[in-house]
């Protein structure tokens, strides 16, 4: 169990992290997604293969819990996506700025166009482990990601670009939240 532990445990927090944009609920969700393949594996329930798939699952299911609990729905993207070289003041200030437009059109997606692009994108995963985790066909996968990466670059490009950039976008989300 060590060794899974130790093998999976920061891709799980980081998938939790971006999902929630909190280190101790991420941290938490880690936490409990682990103790919960324990427990499970005890009672001879655990999974046969796919450990990293069923913890993908379980935090996924973790995280919708939390939505529910505080009604907001984030993905936030991972901050230390500046390259390893220090870039100069301005270069990171413009960097700050796009991520935070990505984030805010991010935050426009529905949660399942959400998740498809956290775990394809910043997660890394092939459509078919995708599928498995979100439970829904291959097809489904690619017909979200689809319609994501649609949405996300009409946002971009007319939205967040066109009508005031980033400001609008809180309008938008403040205004659907309400």
């Amino acid at each position: 169990m060590s060794q899974i532990f130790d093998s999976h445990y920061e891709r799980v927090y980081q998938y939790a992290y971006r999902r929630l944009g909190n280190q101790e609920a991420a941290q938490s969700i880690a936490s409990d997604a682990f103790y919960r393949l324990l427990v499970a594996f005890q009672n001879g329930k655990g999974p046969r293969d796919g450990v990293l798939l069923w913890l993908y699952r379980t935090a996924h299911n973790l995280v919708i819990d939390v939505y529910r609990q505080s009604s907001k729905q984030t993905l936030p993207l991972d901050e230390t996506l500046l390259s390893d070289k220090d870039p100069s003041p301005e270069e990171a200030l413009v960097t700050q700025h796009e991520q935070e437009q990505v984030r805010l059109a991010l935050r426009l997606l529905t949660p399942d166009q959400q998740q498809v692009i956290a775990l394809k994108f910043m997660e890394g995963l092939k459509n078919e482990q995708v599928a498995k985790i979100m439970q829904i066909s291959v097809g489904a996968v690619k017909s979200l990601q689809h319609r994501a990466l649609a949405s996300l670059a009409k946002i971009l490009s007319t939205h967040l670009l066109g009508r005031g950039g980033v400001l609008y976008a809180r309008r938008r989300i403040r205004d659907d939240a309400d």
